[in-house]
């Protein structure tokens, strides 16, 4: 048999089994209390000296052991305190039975404080998994868990049994006024308490408790019958207090040092836990460790057991804009986050020839000269505009607003109309032609246009010229008191006025309810917040005039191909526009008698190139010639939408089919005839196989995914026919076909998901500028 007798016996429940019949005595230890022969080891190689000369004052049955010196001289001192055996004293009374846990263990809250800032000193010097905390009681090994780092084990005695660790804590809990120990004046619990440190044991208890202890008076029969056995526990922690006097290992402070720097006085560590009572612990001397990652040494005060701060070495290095050297702190050389690394070495700008720093230039931040000079231009135009505000303030200013129908020879008609003529997108289907134009004249709201100019965050620029459809009913009364704020929540920039820059835009239907009139407006957008793309759909929704106010901007511009197909201007204002003329047109639709076909399959024609004129914005199309037209049309619509300018045309082909053509009529009338407004437009659409466009241009368009058709590129919004408003959408679908194809279409706002709502018209053929070396023979976008 093998084994320790003098460690901690069975647990027996039985009161009479333990008592009256030795239960608790094990057949192991029986046979040696008869003397049967048996061996004890002698050579120990668990703890230091110090320890293993505690236990054998603990039990003297085991004063034949002695160190194996290879190993016991490797186990080397804690460097953070004088002493690796000590007995923290204090006399703080446990805690009132259940007064902590609700349980009937016992707890002492103020002794694991203790225990608590032990750890924290400790774990300083060595790893917290390298620490144990035992207790002989389950209420203070809960509180304790509490309040030590997760990776402190916390135990009871009797389950540590046969475990080991380089430092262990004893919380002894028992002190009070009854003289009671209880289960710590057991000297088999005792021997087990005392022999589980390789490297440090530190006790925390009342050593006068222990001392004037009644060991008699236990709290239960159990503890009772087994602290008679053997010396009484008073007597065994007597001796064991004996000897940590004589080896100055107890009392209320336990010596500190540092273990980097061992020769600088640290205070003591108190077992006084009132705060106020507290001492400073820290070391004062430099860390004087090179740092991990570069070479500099750290001179920052001793952090022992935490890592290093980082290094404020300074150092040169190439900056991360520009390959000038720069003086910069060393650890944010190697911080895969840091900022950005400042030269300030002084360069011209290229935009305004103005020197500024090198960081500033390369992260494209304002010039402050500029900024300088342009608070300056805005501070004196605002004065010069005051001062016409003044001149006009003494001036009779009419109530009764004029106007006054142009001459169709005068050369401001001629200028208006001009401007409504030729601001026109074919892709709105529509010409204006102008009958009629009538200028106001409102002073009173000349002033008040006057007036909030000087109002606006930048009042530089000149107001523009934009159109704004509408009523007849509101251009009549816009004319006499001036535009009105919106009301309406659900416009995609808020409460604002919209103008916009093409004519076609404005006459749409949607705006004029039929009215076949515009206004020409001057506004004053001041400084503009450009819009291109949207977070969410509604993110504009309930703008108004205070949020602008917060960003410092005047107006709002959307830029096309963007939020909005075509640009459109916002103000919150109404005094920011100035209603300039009442414009009466006729609108005709953008429809030519078809050309006579002769081309490949009597459906397709090659159009004659009419690209020079169509690029010269003085030559207006002649609607007589059926030819020019379609050429024209589909040469401005491309090259007006082609935002980045990447294509050329090389070719375009007029596509009719009589057929199709009554389909697509047949539904523009119905929808007509229901009453709702017609939205058509002319869209691009291109696919990558040469025989779909073929197909297209004889048949039509079918809808991908239905009938046996398959789905070419892809289906992210259903099965249906998808088309680009513009061609840098639909470039990228075409691929080697080097085609795109131009289509009308009834939209109405909705996805189109049947065919009858399309009208094929021309075929555009062409070819990029990135590939232009490249010979083709029908060329790509």
């Amino acid at each position: 048999m093998i084994g320790d007798h003098l460690q901690l016996r069975a647990p027996v429940n039985s009161y009479d089994l333990e008592v009256r019949h030795n239960f608790g005595i094990s057949m192991f230890e029986r046979l040696i209390n008869n003397r049967v022969p048996h061996e004890m080891l002698h050579a120990q190689k668990r703890m230091r000296r110090e320890l293993r000369e505690l236990l054998q004052i603990v039990e003297p049955r085991y004063d034949s052991l002695f160190d194996h010196t290879n190993t016991i001289q490797n186990i080397q001192p804690l460097q953070s305190v004088r002493s690796s055996l000590y007995f923290i004293d204090h006399e703080y009374k446990e805690d009132s039975r259940g007064s902590q846990n609700q349980s009937s263990s016992y707890s002492n809250t103020q002794e694991a404080e203790i225990v608590k800032n032990l750890v924290d000193w400790l774990i300083k010097e060595v790893n917290p998994s390298d620490i144990t905390v035992i207790t002989g009681y389950v209420g203070q090994k809960k509180i304790i868990s509490k309040l030590v780092p997760p990776a402190v084990k916390v135990s009871t005695v009797d389950r540590y049994q046969g475990d080991e660790n380089q430092v262990i804590i004893l919380s002894l809990v028992r002190s009070n006024d009854l003289k009671k120990i209880g289960f710590i004046g057991i000297r088999n619990r005792v021997v087990v308490m005392t022999s589980r440190a390789k490297r440090a044991f530190f006790i925390v208890g009342n050593s006068k408790h222990l001392l004037e202890s009644n060991s008699a008076g236990t709290t239960s029969t159990e503890e009772k019958n087994l602290s008679s056995e053997n010396n009484s526990g008073k007597n065994l922690w007597a001796n064991i207090i004996s000897y940590l006097q004589k080896s100055k290992c107890i009392g209320n402070f336990l010596a500190r040092s540092c273990s980097d720097h061992p020769y600088i006085k640290i205070n003591p560590f108190s077992s006084n836990t009132n705060p106020s009572d507290k001492n400073p612990s820290s070391c004062t001397a430099s860390c004087g460790k090179k740092f991990d990652d570069c070479v500099h040494i750290c001179r920052s005060f001793c952090h022992r057991g935490s890592p290093h701060p980082p290094c404020q070495s300074i150092v040169m290095k190439e900056s991360s804009t520009c390959s000038h050297k720069i003086p910069t702190i060393c650890f944010l050389k190697y911080e895969n986050k840091s900022p950005l690394l400042r030269c300030d070495e002084l360069i011209e700008r290229p935009d305004c020839s103005h020197k500024a720093s090198c960081w500033a230039v390369t992260s494209e931040t304002e010039c402050e000269m500029c900024q300088k000079a342009l608070q300056e231009s805005i501070k004196k135009k605002k004065e010069e505009i005051r001062k016409e505000i003044e001149r006009i303030q003494n001036l009779p200013i009419s109530d009764a607003p004029q106007r006054r129908k142009l001459d169709k020879n005068d050369p401001e008609f001629i200028s208006v109309k001009d401007r409504v003529e030729k601001y026109i997108v074919p892709a709105h289907g529509i010409r204006l032609f102008v009958t009629e134009i009538k200028k106001i004249d409102n002073e009173k709201l000349s002033f008040e246009f006057l007036k909030q100019r000087e109002q606006l965050f930048n009042p530089l620029s000149e107001p523009q010229l934009l159109f704004h459809g509408t009523t007849t009913d509101n251009i009549n009364s816009i004319a006499f008191e001036g535009f009105k704020l919106s009301q309406k929540s659900n416009n995609l920039f808020g409460k604002g006025i919209y103008f916009a820059t093409d004519s076609s835009k404005s006459a749409q239907l949607i705006y004029t309810k039929g009215s076949n009139k515009l206004l020409l407006c001057k506004v004053a957008l001041g400084s503009t917040f450009t819009i291109n793309n949207l977070v969410e759909k509604d993110q504009y929704y309930n703008w108004e005039k205070k949020n602008l106010d917060e960003i410092g901007k005047d107006s709002i511009f959307g830029i096309r191909n963007g939020v909005v197909m075509y640009d459109e201007y916002v103000v919150y204002h109404p005094h920011q526009a100035l209603p300039m003329y009442e414009i009466s047109f006729k609108e005709v639709k953008l429809d030519c008698p078809e050309i006579p076909l002769h081309g490949i399959n009597n459906d397709i024609i090659t159009l004659k190139d009419f690209s020079s004129q169509a690029a010269n914005p003085n030559i207006m199309i002649n609607y007589k010639n059926p030819e020019q037209y379609h050429y024209m049309t589909a040469y401005i619509f491309f090259t007006r939408l082609d935002a980045n300018k990447r294509f050329q045309i090389s070719k375009i082909e007029r596509c009719y089919s009589s057929f199709l053509t009554e389909i697509y009529n047949k539904e523009k009338k119905e929808i007509e005839r229901s009453g709702k407004i017609l939205e058509e437009l002319l869209v691009c659409h291109a696919t990558g196989k040469r025989d779909n466009i073929e197909n297209i241009a004889k048949d039509g368009f079918k809808v991908g995914g239905k009938d046996g058709i398959g789905i070419t590129n892809g289906a992210a919004h259903g099965t249906g026919i998808y088309f680009g408003l513009n061609p840098d959408i639909s470039s990228g679908y075409a691929r080697s076909t080097q085609q795109m194809l131009l289509a009308h279409v009834i939209a109405n706002g909705k996805f189109i998901f049947d065919r009858s709502f399309i009208l094929l018209t021309n075929l555009i053929f062409f070819h990029s500028e990135l590939f232009k070396k490249i010979l083709f023979t029908r060329t790509k976008i």
